[in-house]
């Protein structure tokens, strides 16, 4: 799996930008981040593990029996998972608004993660790559 660590994509945020949220009862939908604090008072989420029975769900998935118990790290584990995911699809969803500069640096955030955790191959960045070439290594990932 993989886990990135210390950089706060929200430090290369707008203060209102498009964002994804999450609700147990209807499916996720995009929202301006000046929405956020109506949608949180109605139940929304701003991460997917947040909702009732998503841990329950994983568990399941993993083969875990009913009444095993996940121990805290890994709950905290498949939380920081659910962010970094998280992070990354609003990153996309912002990306026509960032520089060329703040695009390299977030394809970097992703490699630094990867390069800790898993065996897979850094995404190489190509000199002098346009918007284009970046953003398509971005929707990539």
């Amino acid at each position: 799996m993989l886990f990135l660590e210390g950089k706060q994509m929200g430090q290369m945020i707008e203060k209102d930008y498009p964002q994804w949220i999450y609700n147990a009862n209807e499916e996720a939908k995009i929202i301006s981040h000046s929405e956020l604090d109506l949608y949180l008072a109605d139940g929304w989420v701003e991460n997917p593990a947040q909702l009732e029975g998503t841990i329950d769900k994983i568990k399941t998935s993993l083969g875990f029996k009913e009444d095993e118990e996940l121990a805290s790290g890994e709950i905290n584990a498949i939380g920081q998972m659910y962010k970094e995911i998280t992070d990354i699809e609003n990153f996309k969803l912002q990306m026509d608004k960032k520089t060329n500069a703040q695009i390299i640096k977030f394809i970097k955030w992703i490699n630094e993660g990867i390069a800790k955790e898993s065996d897979v191959k850094p995404v190489k960045i190509p000199k002098n790559a346009t918007k284009a070439v970046l953003k398509d290594i971005v929707n990539s990932l």
